[in-house]
């Protein structure tokens, strides 16, 4: 898989030097990401944007293509996910559908958002559980 975390730098580095472990989407405080860190998420999982009043919700799997270890490939694949990024009571700024990918950045709000690491790995012939996914995000003010 070709490193993808170059694109989200630059929005780690304005929110600040620490993360927090998610919680899940039910949970009554979300995690909160604070650059330079990274967040480890599942679906189903909610992450406060560090202080940008934005808190991200991982919704669904959009797919997974990635390369089984396995195997020979001729391309990496791309993993993605569903979201809607919520702004905070207050802001007056709708909720915004993203899809977040392993491939390409997603710019919303200002913030540029990408996938940088996804486990499991993909092996041949075996389907791997939607709960068992965990991704790490980077979050980096739009450029």
């Amino acid at each position: 898989m070709r490193a993808t975390t170059l694109h989200l730098i630059p929005l780690l580095l304005l929110l600040g030097c620490g993360a927090s472990p998610a919680t899940p989407s039910g949970a009554a405080d979300a995690a909160i990401l604070t650059p330079p860190g990274n967040e480890t998420v599942a679906i189903g999982d909610r992450v406060q944007v560090g202080s940008t009043g934005y808190t991200l919700e991982i919704s669904a799997l959009k797919g997974d293509s990635r390369c089984a270890v396995d195997v020979v490939c001729v391309w990496e694949g791309e993993f993605a996910v569903t979201g809607v990024l919520h702004a905070a009571e207050g802001m007056g700024m709708p909720d915004t559908p993203v899809t977040l990918s392993t491939h390409d950045s997603t710019i919303a709000a200002g913030l540029t958002f990408r996938i940088t690491t996804v486990t499991p790995a993909p092996h041949a012939g075996v389907t791997i559980p939607v709960a068992d996914y965990r991704m790490t995000l980077e979050v980096a003010p739009a450029s």
